[in-house]
């Protein structure tokens, strides 16, 4: 389970199980006008086997044709903000929309589950790891960040449905190919 505070020192868990997180924030003598801080809660629920939903459109190489359960996840404003302009910078808007944005929301979480020590293990560094999201030194990441409402519906359901504990791949990685994204497990 991947619990990261940043600068939150009033921040206090408890009541922590397989399935949920209790949190309470102290207020005293902490200034939450400070816009410099962040607190990002990734995994809130452990997996649960639940039945296979269709993948529609185009199947991306190296992701399913059907889903299958991983770990649900909820996510500040800020990181879901970011997580949603990353995919859309990345993934493919052709055919393969839906399958490519699960691919890509997918590749992410599981490299923030990876155990490797490789990836980074929260949402917002997983993104923004040197060398890794090209899509997010491009304009369409910008565009996305400034004007969310740019982003196609069914690629933010896409997004939701992985957020919501459906992945479509296993993968760490994917290699863009114009009309669709290759996923696989090593680089």
């Amino acid at each position: 389970m991947a619990i990261e505070v940043i600068k939150t020192p009033k921040l206090k868990a408890s009541n922590v199980s397989s399935n949920t997180i209790n949190m309470t924030i102290e207020p005293e003598n902490y200034d939450f006008n400070n816009n410099d801080h962040r607190i990002t809660i990734d995994v809130i629920s452990s997996p649960k086997e639940e039945s296979k939903a269709p993948v529609n459109g185009k199947i991306s190489p190296g992701t399913n044709d059907e889903t299958f359960p991983g770990q649900k996840y909820v996510l500040d404003d800020e990181t879901k903000k970011e997580l949603i302009a990353a995919v859309y910078s990345e993934a493919s808007e052709s055919d393969y929309l839906e399958s490519d944005a699960m691919g890509v929301t997918s590749v992410i979480l599981n490299r923030c589950e990876d155990k490797s020590g490789i990836f980074e293990n929260t949402v917002h560094n997983v993104i923004f790891q040197p060398t890794q999201f090209e899509g997010t030194t491009k304009t369409k990441y910008e565009e996305a960040m400034k004007d969310p409402s740019c982003v196609q519906p069914e690629m933010i359901d896409a997004i939701n449905r992985v957020l919501n504990g459906e992945r479509n791949t296993d993968a760490l990685y994917f290699v863009g190919r114009n009309e669709y994204n290759e996923f696989r497990k090593d680089f």
